[in-house]
């Protein structure tokens, strides 16, 4: 990104900023794409203080998250951002300004309080008056050539993986290092000779021998199985555990199994492969049967858990349903981890509230703010099929990536002229479906806007939340109550506080 000075050396000298809050997030710089650690960033945070001159205050960091991502909550930022609508404040500094925000909607809420409370945004690249209206538009603008690049990048690997996903390529299909069953051999430079992984005999007759073993056992358990086959030890001369094995026997790569994005079947197993297909899904089929309590919550009812916060140790709170005689229930708990300020904070167990109490409330909050002046102004919007656009945009574009390898293929002689027409004529209706999506987005672009409280019910989870933090201040802080006959009202354990005046 280019600099953007606020303000000339000179001026920016006299300038004195007190008890200034600073964001960092894990940062890959410089064409070698070397990584700028947390604690290098607050160094040069450090240096710039001591240039500008200011004192710096409450440092916030959010390690190994996406600030692409929309729906990846980042508490710290979400705390960054409290900080800063304080109004107490007259500076914020971060390493880079793309530190702070790779989507469209940070980026906003990040300017709207900027200029609510004129705050001067330094890193040691430039400085952006926020509360400056042409000063805001060249950050924005910047930060638009930010997202566009993270955009251009996630299309481009969804585009190589339904290139691998056509071509049976597990390696790229689920990335990472060669999994129990398989390997990757290197050359003395440590370079991989193969672009797939290969079959490795011992672990594939171990997990063929444990698949068997589970399924015959009574109860299905891996762990008898574990226990009976004794010590195993891997290709990389690593001990196998119960849990490495239980993930190998429901990883789909052990049957040479490749998913599409949905779950469903691309490419039927072949031969040679750790486990048979069959026996695969009956694993499959009994591991889910026996998983209990994890709703997907298709209907969107723990939708609005990352903006919710344990009124007790601050964590975050998570959906989950448990039975009380019988009759299921459903609540925001303090159950689970969760990394807060990058160290992973145990739950305090202390705090449950009713899932479909606070949603309703949250709605109400939000119905409450469509009839202030400024929700009346913002709460017709128009459909979003932008994202969809995009999805479709990468989808295009591994076909064609996909056309020209088959091409290749078949002028090689590697692909049947027969194959490659069937390929060619599965591509063409996948080109047709695609264009004919696109007309029916156009339509829904042009019709009328629709209210975004009268369409609640139809927006999908992510929607919801963001929403909820558009109005509220979040994390949205949840305090403990009492049961009994006379438990604790929902709307006095939730702390609302609207993020924009009434």
């Amino acid at each position: 990104m280019t600099a953007v000075l606020a303000y000339r050396p000179d001026q920016l000298a006299r300038l004195v900023y007190e008890d200034v809050p600073t964001y960092a997030r894990l940062s890959r710089a410089g064409r070698g794409n070397k990584i700028e650690s947390i604690p290098r960033q607050h160094e040069a945070m450090d240096r710039l203080a001591a240039l500008v001159p200011c004192t710096l205050g409450k440092r916030f960091a959010d390690p190994n998250l996406s600030a692409w991502d929309e729906e990846t909550f980042r508490p710290e930022w979400e705390a960054f951002l409290t900080e800063l609508d304080t109004g107490k404040h007259r500076a914020a500094m971060c390493y880079h300004s793309d530190r702070l925000a790779r989507n469209g909607i940070d980026c906003e809420r990040l300017l709207l309080i900027g200029k609510r409370h004129g705050i001067m945004l330094l890193t040691p690249n430039g400085n952006y008056d926020l509360g400056n209206d042409d000063q805001r538009a060249m950050f924005r603008h910047l930060a638009t050539m930010v997202i566009n690049q993270s955009d251009a990048t996630s299309r481009r690997s969804r585009g190589d993986k339904d290139a691998a996903r056509a071509h049976g390529v597990l390696r790229t299909v689920y990335g990472g290092s060669a999994p129990l069953g398989f390997w990757n051999p290197v050359d003395a430079l440590g370079k991989a000779t193969t672009t797939d992984w290969l079959v490795h005999p011992a672990d594939a007759a171990y997990l063929a021998d444990a698949a068997a073993r589970v399924l015959a056992d009574e109860a299905h358990r891996v762990e008898t199985a574990h226990k009976s086959l004794g010590e195993h030890t891997d290709q990389r001369g690593r001990v196998v555990t119960v849990k490495q094995l239980r993930a190998a026997l429901q990883r789909p790569a052990s049957a040479g199994i490749i998913l599409d994005r949905d779950g469903t079947e691309l490419r039927g197993a072949t031969e040679g492969y750790p486990i048979d297909p069959d026996t695969w899904r009956k694993l499959q089929a009994t591991f889910a049967a026996r998983k209990r309590g994890r709703p997907t919550s298709s209907d969107g009812m723990y939708a609005l858990g990352p903006a919710l916060a344990c009124g007790k140790c601050g964590n975050q709170l998570t959906g989950s349903t448990y039975y009380y005689r019988g009759t299921p229930r459903r609540v925001y708990a303090c159950a689970n981890p969760h990394k807060i300020g990058g160290v992973t904070r145990k739950p305090c167990k202390g705090v449950s509230i009713s899932a479909p109490e606070v949603n309703e409330l949250l709605r109400l909050a939000v119905v409450e703010w469509s009839r202030t002046d400024e929700g009346r102004a913002a709460a017709r919007l128009q459909p979003e099929t932008g994202g969809r656009l995009a999805e479709l945009d990468a989808e295009e574009a591994g076909i064609h990536t996909l056309a020209g390898l088959l091409a290749d293929n078949a002028r090689a002689g590697v692909l049947s002229a027969a194959d490659y027409a069937l390929h060619s004529a599965g591509m063409a209706d996948d080109i047709a479906r695609i264009n004919a999506e696109r007309e029916r987005l156009a339509e829904v672009a042009a019709e009328q806007p629709v209210s975004t409280v009268e369409n609640w019910g139809q927006m999908t989870q992510p929607e919801r939340l963001r929403l909820v933090r558009t109005v509220l201040v979040t994390p949205i802080s949840v305090a403990p109550g009492t049961g009994g006959p006379r438990p604790t009202p929902t709307s006095a354990r939730v702390e609302l506080e609207p993020r924009r005046a009434a």
